[in-house]
Order: C-alpha cells, then sequence, then structure tokens
C-alpha cells in the first residue's frame, strides 16, 4: 500500500503550469449555462434485445445545435422497483455508441448505462452545424477559426447534454453519476468532470 501512497503523493505534487487564455473559464461557464436551459428533446423507445435482466433503450437526443444525437440507455432489472447508479459511457475516436452488449459489464453491475455517438465519427450521428477542417482530414480541426461551433464545442456541449438526459430519467439516482470511456472517451470523462459538478466519479 505504501507504493501506492508514494504515487498519489507524486501526482498531487505535480503542478503543470496553466496555458489556458483570459476568456475559458467564461467561454465554458456561457456554454454550460446553454446545456443547463436546453431542452434536449430526448426521445427512448425499448428495444426487442436478447439480454435477460437488462432493458435496452435506443434512445435519440439534441445537441444545442438542434443535431439528433443517437445513444443507448441500458437499464438492469432492479432499475424498475428503485433508482439505480448511471456510468455514462464515452467512446474513443472513430468509434461509435458501440452494440448493447458491449456496455453490459455496467449494466450487470446495477448500474444504468448511457452510451452515445460522437458526432461525424463512427456511428449514425451527424452534424446540422456544418463543419470544415481546412483540408486536414481530422475532427479535431474541424471549424477551429470559431469558438463557438468548433467541433469540440459541439461535441462536449452533446456530452453535457447525455448528463443531462441521465439526470432527468426517472429510473437513475442523479447524485450517483460517473463518466468514463477510453482514448478520446477517457479525455472527455475527464471534461465533463471538470465542467459538470454533479458527477460522483470520473
Amino acid at each position: 500500500m505504501q507504493l501506492l501512497a508514494d504515487q498519489i503523493a507524486a501526482l498531487e505534487a505535480v503542478d503543470p503550469p496553466l496555458t489556458k487564455r483570459a476568456d475559458f473559464d467564461d467561454f465554458w461557464a456561457q456554454a454550460t449555462a446553454k446545456v443547463r436551459v436546453a431542452d434536449p428533446d430526448a426521445m427512448v423507445s425499448t428495444v426487442d434485445y436478447p439480454l435477460d435482466g437488462v432493458e435496452v433503450r435506443d434512445l435519440t437526443y439534441h445537441g444545442l445545435d438542434g443535431t439528433p444525437i443517437s445513444g443507448w440507455v441500458l437499464l438492469p432489472e432492479r432499475a424498475m422497483h428503485e433508482t439505480v447508479p448511471a456510468m455514462i459511457r464515452f467512446h474513443g475516436g472513430s468509434g461509435s455508441r458501440g452494440r448493447p452488449f458491449e456496455h453490459l459489464l455496467w449494466a450487470m453491475a446495477g448500474c444504468a448505462v448511457v452510451a452515445m455517438d460522437f458526432r461525424q465519427q463512427g456511428g449514425r450521428t451527424g452534424s446540422i452545424t456544418a463543419m470544415d477542417a481546412f483540408g486536414v482530414d481530422h475532427w479535431i480541426a474541424m471549424n477551429i477559426e470559431n469558438h463557438q461551433s468548433h467541433y469540440l464545442y459541439h461535441a462536449w456541449t452533446d456530452c453535457l447534454l447525455s448528463l443531462k438526459v441521465a439526470k432527468e430519467m426517472p429510473e437513475i439516482d442523479s447524485g450517483r453519476i460517473a463518466v468514463g470511456g477510453g482514448s478520446q472517451g477517457g479525455g472527455t470523462a475527464m471534461a465533463m468532470a471538470a465542467l459538470d459538478h454533479d458527477i460522483a466519479l470520473c
């Protein structure tokens, strides 16, 4: 256990210089304020899926620009009788919401799962906002010259809205919501934990 304690102490001692611009906090405060008042107009429909003990729902909600975002909701059987914690899963680059069985680990642990597409990657979700990558074949460069329409502005507000959708589901305990993912999804989970202080675990 001393090894872990030493590693934690070393990480806590890291103090990297901040490089954020003067308007950084105001920019994201305005973005999260827009998310708080937005109506994601979430629609769910139950899917006939061969999983015992887990209800699968097809989810569609809308980004700040009206783009329909595709996702899954998995609910363990106990969610029919009591509120349950939730895991919001963010996929890696070029991926998608995946297939329902890919999220079973969390559902079988008794958690609801919400898994969404990043727009214009490997899933069904496109973008109503036009995106220009300036000749670079990667989404990170899309609309990079405009803060209000940059790819990550829309992708991350889409993710914040997925959290809002989860919090408003009657089956989910809004005080026990976790975020997670790998690669792009891991970075996004950390961003969500920084932007939404209701998150219980990252």
